[in-house]
């Protein structure tokens, strides 16, 4: 019994006296919120990592509809130096050749403000909690 409470409580037992007395230990109690804090960090981590590879797999499937497009505009579109562009197809061409380029240079990784101040509240405040809960 004796045992069983020093493993499920964390607690500390001093004898005085012939008397056992239980000492709670605060570190104990943080154990939970240690593990909730590791698991919060690792949910929203593992949210960016989703939500980066959704938009690298949709920007590259929308870059390759355009060029697929850009192909149906152009004879010969592997030879760089002979390719034409049928007629009255100019700013048909022009146009999706802007929009591949606005395309290529959209970003992939989530790294806005708002999301990085996000995932510095979920880190720090919990650790300042913790340490704060630890001190007193």
């Amino acid at each position: 019994m004796l045992g069983w409470t020093v493993i499920s409580t964390g607690a500390e037992i001093f004898i005085f006296d012939n008397t056992p007395i239980y000492v709670l230990n605060p570190y104990f109690l943080l154990q939970p919120i240690i593990g909730v804090w590791l698991t919060t960090i690792a949910t929203v981590a593992f949210a960016v990592l989703l939500l980066h590879r959704f938009l690298h797999r949709e920007k590259r499937e929308a870059l390759r509809n355009l060029e697929d497009e850009l192909h149906n505009y152009i004879e010969n579109p592997w030879e760089v130096r002979n390719y034409s562009i049928q007629d009255g197809a100019t700013e048909e061409v022009k146009d999706l050749r802007q929009r591949i380029n606005q395309v290529s240079s959209t970003r992939e990784y989530p790294a806005t403000f708002s999301i990085w101040t996000q995932l510095l509240l979920s880190v720090v405040i919990p650790k300042v909690l913790q340490l704060f809960l630890a001190s007193t």
